[in-house]
């Protein structure tokens, strides 16, 4: 239903300022409520969110020191293990010249009884004289003499040489052996504590694995408060539209009564005569004096206010087109632009009980990380080429509603 006034244009604006003022002190009554409850469970799970984080982290960073601790124990190992490798390399060689050393030993050994056996079985002393006897002079016979005692000790000499050189091989065999069952003892420490540290590796990372799980649940938890106090805030923001309507419709009622009022008593005055100076004012049903109006398109901005810009639009359009992406940018923009709201993005996101992932923790989590490419380009473009939509609010919308702009999942208005 449409009202059309002739008034006299001071009782126009004095109706008109009416409506604006109590449609806007409507509009800036506190437009959204959360149940105690839902957000109370909401705070919890935020804190609890917390904590899991907090100790994941510290689970992570005892981690990296285990697995640094199993490097070096790593390392150890195969440090030992390598000169164990030396150690039976060194005993292989040594009884190979322990094997070699007794044969020597038992060649001259057998030498000498052959020797001894012969002088034995044919009179080592007629031998020995018949020797000497047999020499041309003293010279000759001397010379015999010192042959005879030096194939005595030459005998003894090697024999002594060979059968030492047995015993020191034999030493140092035993030696490396015992060298190697110390290095075969600390191989099995180091095995064990290899084995000690890899088993807490393996607890860590379950608990680590756990957190996860734990996070993913808080989180999916949390996500669902979200949506909860979301839903309170649409048939908030539902309800308080419908107030605002239905006061402006009283408003437009009543101005229009009291100028008709007028109007008849001017012309009582007149005498029956209308050559008033009039003016026209079209109020059609709804909000037409509340709609939103944008005192700009596009605003001076810093890297900051890109990036909260395009957290934002992550938050609450992350899976939606383009054009959702660009209409939820834009909604800052106009908030920005009008007198009702905060001038600078900051106040905008942060102004209490406006944006559910603000107040849950999400946005803080997204800006700290850098929003997606798509959410960064959907802001730029608002930023740079201007709003593509003139609304101030948006919520989910629901199957048959209407009286806003549908874009994807939200309706803007």
């Amino acid at each position: 239903m449409n009202y059309l006034l002739k008034i006299k244009i001071k009782p126009v604006l004095a109706s008109v300022l009416c409506i604006a003022l109590i449609v806007t002190g409507i509009m800036q009554s506190p437009v959204m409520s959360y149940a105690v409850s839902t957000q109370e469970k909401l705070d919890q799970t935020n804190e609890r969110l917390d904590e899991l984080r907090k100790n994941q982290s510290e689970l992570n960073s005892d981690l990296a020191g285990l697995n640094d601790k199993l490097d070096s124990a790593s390392t150890s190992l195969t440090d030992i293990q390598s000169q164990i490798d030396e150690k039976e390399k060194e005993i292989t060689q040594l009884e190979k010249d322990i094997e070699t050393a007794l044969k020597f030993e038992e060649e001259q050994y057998d030498a000498m009884k052959l020797r001894i056996k012969y002088m034995y079985e044919n009179g080592s002393s007629s031998t020995a004289i018949a020797l000497l006897l047999e020499s041309g002079d003293m010279e000759d016979f001397l010379t015999r003499a010192e042959y005879i005692s030096r194939i005595s000790d030459y005998d003894r000499h090697m024999l002594e040489e060979y059968h030492n050189n047995y015993t020191t091989l034999v030493e140092s065999r035993e030696k490396l052996k015992e060298d190697r069952e110390k290095l075969l003892a600390l191989e099995d420490n180091a095995k064990k504590q290899q084995d000690s540290i890899q088993q807490l590796v393996s607890d860590t990372q379950t608990k680590i694995d756990s957190s996860t799980d734990e996070i993913a649940e808080a989180e999916a938890l949390a996500l669902e408060y979200e949506k909860q106090i979301e839903a309170e805030i649409i048939a908030r923001q539902e309800a308080e539209r419908k107030a605002a309507e239905e006061a402006a419709r009283k408003a437009a009622e009543e101005a229009a009564r009291k100028a008709a009022e007028e109007a008849a008593k001017n012309n009582r005055n007149n005498g029956g005569n209308s050559n008033t100076t009039v003016d026209t004012v079209a109020i059609p049903d709804g909000m037409t004096l509340i709609q939103q109006q944008t005192s700009g398109t596009t605003i001076n901005y810093t890297d900051n206010d890109l990036a909260m810009l395009a957290a934002i639009v992550e938050c609450e359009a992350a899976n939606q087109p383009y054009e959702g992406k660009t209409a939820v940018a834009s909604v800052v923009i106009n908030r920005m632009n009008n007198p009702r709201w905060p001038g600078t993005m900051s106040e905008v996101l942060y102004q209490p009980y406006q944006f559910t992932p603000v107040r849950s923790g999400r946005f803080a989590i997204v800006l700290a990380r850098g929003a997606n490419a798509a959410c960064t380009q959907a802001a730029l473009d608002v930023l740079n080429n201007g709003v593509t939509i003139n609304a101030v609010f948006f919520h989910v919308v629901r199957p048959g509603e209407t009286g806003g702009t549908v874009i994807a999942d939200h309706i803007f208005f």
